[in-house]
């Protein structure tokens, strides 16, 4: 009995995580205004022959209502500048952090020019 309720809540908790990851939207940071200082991005270099690197793609609703989509660092920074040598492994983990009914990229379609194709 007490095996079950730990598996139970093990369950549970599961659930509770995954639900909250779904309903979480992340927002892209925020882009510099016409004129702005554009500072150099972020630098991930290989360490010993490999690159470890997770980024996380989220999506946002510009003030002009269009829609942005980023790669974002763990330390919130927007699309690292990614430094290897040759004979390098590089090992990158893109999390989802869209959310639900987010459009993207179809597998299906991606045998277009550059993988592009107009809104369905």
């Amino acid at each position: 009995m007490r095996l079950f309720r730990s598996i139970l809540m093990l369950i549970l908790l599961a659930l509770a995580v995954v639900a909250t990851a779904g309903a979480q939207t992340g927002a892209c940071p925020s882009r510099p205004g016409g004129g702005a200082l554009i500072t150099d991005p972020t630098v991930l270099r290989s360490v010993n022959g490999t690159l470890r690197v997770q980024l996380t793609m989220y999506t946002d609703v510009a003030e002009d209502g269009s829609t942005e989509y980023c790669y974002v660092y763990a330390d919130g920074t927007e699309a690292p500048t990614l430094m290897v040598n040759p004979g390098d492994r590089i090992l990158f983990t893109l999390v989802n952090g869209l959310p639900m009914g987010a459009p993207g990229l179809h597998a299906m379609k991606a045998h277009t020019p550059a993988g592009l194709f107009p809104p369905e």
